[in-house]
């Protein structure tokens, strides 16, 4: 059903043919809205707020060849993070020839949580060898990376949970091993006639040059991160090649238009964690009884529950005798 109203609105795609005081009028009247795709803007950094502050219900954000504003390509740290801690349903997101500089948000992508429960999130975007630095450093501290991979453009798996087991990461340098997987990562899917990328590493915090493209294999890689509460099913995400073409195959919700030839990586993360009693109620609409009672039946040894006798009395001790109601009828 198509409708001419924001507030029914579920999925918006804008290009740049859309002025930004309207796009942000139908978001901020789109309470209701869980898709967006903007392609060819200079007004991300807007966009992005308005989205972070008026779509809570926000799932999937695809952003394709658009500027931070009119006077700068970079998408600003502040607005990208507000869409991970406002909109705590956003789980995919797809950025492809966009400039991100903030190490934070891939800090806070192994970090989201809702109601205690770590929340599954997918990025497919680029990524300097800085970023992934911080984004697996933030992932071995918090010891969610039990079912953690990085999958390379060549189909490549390297295991994470091996390099940062449990038992040995506090004697594991975590930055030189994220540098050897980059290098490992650019060794094995650049050619040998490409152009010297050396010099682009690393974005650090200076501006980046309007003459570099984040396309470049040193500073652009794609970035899956999955966690849940339960191990996640682990997909193949893009089985692109440098001879092949793109798909109409829909993942994730995400249909793929454009694909890059850099160093692509996935990234899945799981972990079961102890989570807060109440949150659990409260986010099932469960009551606290009926929890008792389920964690009396798990304990019992037997296979079947015990009888439930609340209100019958044992002894019957209210109950008036047989020979009083017999005098009772005779009287009556």
């Amino acid at each position: 059903m198509v409708t001419s109203s924001p507030v029914l609105w579920k999925k918006i795609t804008a290009q740049n043919e859309i002025p930004s005081n309207i796009l942000c009028k139908w978001i901020e009247n789109s309470p209701l809205l869980k898709e967006v795709y903007l392609r060819e803007r200079t007004d991300i950094n807007t966009v992005a707020e308005r989205l972070s502050k008026y779509c809570k219900n926000l799932q999937s954000l695809k952003i394709e060849n658009c500027k931070g504003n009119d006077n700068s390509s970079l998408v600003k740290s502040k607005n990208l993070c507000h869409l991970l801690t406002r909109c705590k349903y956003l789980n995919n997101l797809y950025f492809s020839g966009i400039k991100i500089r903030s190490c934070k948000f891939f800090k806070l992508l192994s970090k989201r949580k809702h109601f205690g429960i770590t929340k599954k999130c997918s990025y497919y975007g680029p990524v300097s060898q800085k970023q992934m630095r911080v984004l697996i450093e933030s992932i071995v501290n918090s010891e969610t990376y039990d079912a953690a991979t990085l999958f390379t453009a060549n189909n490549r798996q390297i295991s994470i949970n091996e390099l940062f087991s449990v038992e040995n990461n506090n004697h594991v340098d975590v930055p030189a091993t994220v540098d050897h997987i980059w290098e490992d990562i650019i060794n094995n899917n650049i050619d040998d006639e490409d152009e010297d990328f050396d010099e682009f590493d690393d974005l650090g915090d200076s501006e980046t040059p309007e003459n570099v493209s984040l396309t470049q294999p040193s500073t652009s890689a794609v970035t899956r991160l999955a966690a849940s509460s339960a191990v996640p099913n682990i997909e193949r995400l893009f089985e692109y090649s440098e001879n092949d073409s793109p798909s109409d195959e829909i993942i994730d919700g995400i249909q793929p238009e454009a694909v890059t030839h850099a160093p692509q990586t996935r990234l899945a993360v799981a972990k079961e964690e102890k989570i807060c009693q109440q949150a659990f109620l409260s986010l099932h609409g469960l009551g606290k009884s009926r929890l008792e009672r389920l964690q009396k039946y798990l304990a019992c040894q037997n296979s079947t529950p015990p009888v439930d006798r609340r209100g019958r009395h044992e002894t019957e001790p209210n109950k008036i005798p047989g020979d009083i109601i017999a005098q009772i009828r005779d009287t009556f």
